[in-house]
C-alpha cells in the first residue's frame, strides 16, 4: 500500500484503491491476499488492524496482513506469486526479485516498462525481458564519488540542449 495522502496517490484514499483492487482480483484469482502497509505512513498499523473498527478488508475472504514494521520488503517477496500497485516503487524491488508486477497507474510508476496493466489476466500474467529496463534504471543512480568526480555530469549534460 501507499501512504494515505501521499502525494503519489492523486488524491485517492489508499484503502478504497485497495478495497476496490481486491474486488478486482477476485474476478480472476482466488489466491491469497497479503496486504503491506507503507513503512512510513504512521496509521497503518490502526487501518491494518483487523480488531480496529477502521479495518475495511473483514468481508475480503483469503487477505491477510504483513508484518510489515518487522518483515522486510525481502521477504514478503520470497514466496509471492506477484506484486499488485497503484503505482509505488516497490513494483521495483518485485520486478528486481524476479516476481510480475501489476501497476494501476502505470504512467507514474517506475516499473511501467515491465509492468503488467490487465489485471483480468493476474493468472497468466506476461514476463518481460527486464535487463533493459534495469540497465536505464542503473544509469540513473550514481554514487557520491561519482556525482564529486564529474563523471554523471559528464554522462548527463550530453541530454542538456
Amino acid at each position: 500500500m501507499q501512504r494515505n495522502g501521499g502525494w503519489s496517490m492523486k488524491g485517492y484514499d489508499n484503502q478504497e484503491w485497495v478495497l476496490n483492487m481486491i474486488y478486482r482480483i477476485r474476478k480472476y484469482s482466488d489466491r491469497p491476499i497479503v496486504l503491506r502497509g507503507h513503512p512510513g505512513d504512521k496509521n497503518a498499523n490502526i487501518y491494518l488492524n483487523p480488531a480496529h473498527k477502521s479495518y475495511k478488508f473483514k468481508k475480503c475472504k483469503n487477505v491477510t496482513v504483513s508484518d510489515f514494521r518487522n518483515r522486510t520488503l525481502t521477504q514478503d517477496l520470497e514466496n509471492a506469486f506477484c506484486t499488485v500497485v497503484y503505482n509505488s516503487s516497490p513494483a521495483v524491488a518485485s520486478a528486481i526479485e524476479g516476481v510480475p508486477v501489476y501497476a494501476d497507474d502505470p504512467n507514474d510508476c517506475q516499473a511501467a516498462e515491465v509492468a503488467n496493466v490487465d489485471i483480468s489476466k493476474i493468472e497468466s500474467f506476461e514476463t518481460y525481458d527486464r535487463l533493459p529496463w534495469l540497465r536505464k534504471l542503473a544509469m540513473s543512480h550514481w554514487n557520491f564519488d561519482e556525482l564529486i568526480s564529474g563523471e554523471a555530469w559528464q554522462h548527463m549534460r550530453q541530454y542538456c540542449s
